[in-house]
């Protein structure tokens, strides 16, 4: 068998040596690229608003994509562990909002009306 290539057997899930499937130093790597991810999404967001300029709670935060080639949206990139080069593309497509003026900049697009 080539060397890096794993098989799977009962007596190896035992062991620890797989994790839902996959190698374990694997799953770590993963974790580590996630929350590095995190990391930089935090850093962006202690930015203050690009409309209002005011500084918020990083919960008050979002990025707005300005332009209509949206992949997908930050948060979900984050969380289902795409690359660190396709989250840097998607947010160089964005601006940093508080959460009050990412609505009036929707709003205004025509994106939904006020009830």
């Amino acid at each position: 068998m080539p060397t890096g290539i794993y098989k799977r057997t009962k007596s190896s899930w035992n062991k620890g040596k797989y994790l839902y499937g996959y190698p374990t130093r694997s799953l770590q790597w993963r974790r580590e690229q996630k929350q590095a991810k995190r990391d930089l999404i935090t850093i962006l967001k202690s930015n203050p608003c690009t409309d209002c300029h005011e500084s918020f709670p990083l919960d008050c935060m979002e990025f707005d994509h300005v332009n209509e080639n949206k992949f997908k949206d930050i948060s979900d990139m984050v969380s289902q562990g795409h690359s660190m080069k396709a989250l840097l593309l998607e947010l160089e497509k964005c601006e940093l909002v508080c959460a009050n003026c990412h609505r009036v900049r929707t709003r205004n697009r025509g994106f939904y009306n006020a009830v």
